[in-house]
């Protein structure tokens, strides 16, 4: 975890939110950074509900 601290900038209260599903919103930057320093990218969608 201190890797992922290091590489995001997120306090490690923050990233055991993450993980553990305790945060109910997080921010689009949040988890773009944690993401990043996973080594992953994060892709969202907005599509319209409309049948």
């Amino acid at each position: 975890m201190a890797d992922v601290e290091q590489k995001s900038g997120l306090r490690r209260s923050v990233l055991s939110r993450l993980e553990n599903n305790r945060t109910s919103n997080p921010t689009l930057l949040t988890l773009q950074r944690y993401a990043a320093a996973l080594g992953l990218n994060l892709q969202t969608t907005l599509s319209s509900n409309r049948a």
